[in-house]
């Protein structure tokens, strides 16, 4: 059969046009790197303060990737899927702000040594959290030692946009200005040492200082 195609192709005056060439696929922590480096230069959010090299990305990416069933390679490789899958900074914003960074399965103690962990506390102790049932940003007194304290980044957002300034104003409407008014961490703080977010939200009255432990969970 094959001496026979190449007798008609010869037959016909034609030339055996030679096999498509199939581009490589791109492996999925490149393009997780490559849409990371946009996400930087547009200074997306907290992407502007990653201290990530281009060296250290896919490696970075390609172990979470390797470990899908480990706590890092697992909030990592859904980190990767928002970047690849959203085309906007709000959109990758907002889908790393939904992740479960917690298993609530597997809390800490707060007198356990820090660890990457939120810390569990009972019924009692949630209803009295902080900045629990503050509405307004001039009574959430909060800072290093005593922050305000959610159940994961994404409340520590949605405490963000239902806070009011002394008019009654939203300072920050969504969960993306939420991320554009963090100012880093802070190291670890709280009454367990988790890791604090520091915000800046400006209000007509005041510029307030925002301290956020999104490590504090009920069990």
């Amino acid at each position: 059969m094959r001496y026979a195609l190449l007798a008609l192709a010869c037959a016909c005056g034609g030339k055996a046009e030679p096999p498509p060439i199939v581009p490589k696929p791109i492996p999925k922590e490149q393009q997780i790197c490559t849409r990371f480096g946009q996400l930087v230069a547009e200074q997306c959010g907290n992407f502007a303060r990653m201290a990530i090299t281009d060296a250290q990305c896919p490696e970075l990416f390609k172990m979470a990737l390797d470990e899908p069933n480990t706590k890092d390679g697992r909030v990592l490789a859904a980190m990767g899927d928002c970047m690849i899958g959203h085309p906007t900074c709000q959109g990758v914003s907002l889908c790393i702000a939904t992740i479960q960074f917690d298993d609530p399965h597997d809390l800490r103690a707060c007198s356990d040594l820090p660890d990457s962990r939120a810390v569990g506390i009972d019924k009692q102790a949630w209803q009295a959290r902080g900045g629990a049932n503050v509405t307004r940003l001039s009574e959430a007194r909060s800072s290093k030692d005593a922050p305000i304290e959610t159940c994961g980044i994404a409340a520590g957002l949605d405490w963000l946009v239902a806070a009011t300034c002394a008019d009654g104003s939203h300072p920050i409407a969504t969960r993306d200005a939420g991320e554009a008014a963090r100012v880093g961490n802070v190291g670890r703080g709280g009454k367990c040492g988790s890791i604090v977010d520091q915000y800046r939200v400006a209000c007509p009255e005041a510029a307030y200082d925002v301290f956020i432990d999104g490590y504090v969970c009920p069990h």
